[in-house]
């Protein structure tokens, strides 16, 4: 059993992500010593997590739907996954994934001593392994049988949707942040009008 997860978990789709990302961590200031890195970040993690994650599960349940396209080609249920996908994982992505995303976000502004593995909560991780272990499980379960690649894959690709959906939150803290700053510029601004005529009946009144 250990052989074969070792096998499945060696496959370019989950191997190259690990890889790539292996490649750029040593870049992030901090890496190395174990220092503080910024809020920033943290958020670009997340964000390469969460797109990474999205495209790693649409291809394999692509790669699950042409198993299954293959079994019998032609069948108008071989899309079934699809339609599966855009309509629960649509629902995933507005009601469980996004508001998940613009929590761990908070999370991250709230840290005042933010550390390189924190852009996630630890259980997060647990739950990541978990959820790969598994994933490696059902593929080889449904290895074969045309039923179950369309289950699997109609369970990948509704979390591909549901994660690359929920992306928008990433967009939603930045124009907060522009938008705040805005608000400060423009309050200070009205309040330099306001004190200049001040100034001025004060000298006039000396």
């Amino acid at each position: 059993m250990s052989g074969y997860v070792e096998k499945k978990l060696n496959h370019p789709l989950l191997s190259a992500p690990i890889e790539t990302a292996a490649l750029f961590l040593p870049l992030v200031p901090g890496y190395n010593s174990g220092m503080s890195v910024s809020h920033s970040v943290l958020r670009l993690l997340a964000l390469f997590t969460w797109i990474t994650g999205g495209v790693v599960l649409f291809l394999k349940g692509f790669a699950l739907f042409t198993e299954a396209d293959g079994l019998l080609p032609g069948a108008v249920l071989n899309y079934l996954p699809f339609a599966v996908a855009v309509v629960v994982g649509g629902l995933k992505a507005r009601w469980l994934f996004l508001p998940s995303c613009r929590k761990n976000l908070t999370r991250i502004s709230s840290l005042a001593n933010p550390k390189l593995w924190q852009f996630f909560r630890p259980g997060f991780f647990i739950f990541l392994l978990c959820m790969v272990l598994l994933g490696v499980w059902l593929s080889g379960w449904a290895s074969g049988s045309y039923l179950k690649l369309l289950a699997v894959a109609s369970v990948d690709l509704t979390l591909s949707v549901a994660l690359l959906g929920s992306l928008v939150g990433f967009g939603e803290r930045k124009r907060i942040k522009e938008g705040r700053g805005a608000g400060r510029s423009a309050k200070g601004r009205d309040e330099g009008i306001t004190l200049r005529p001040s100034s001025k009946q004060g000298r006039r009144r000396s």
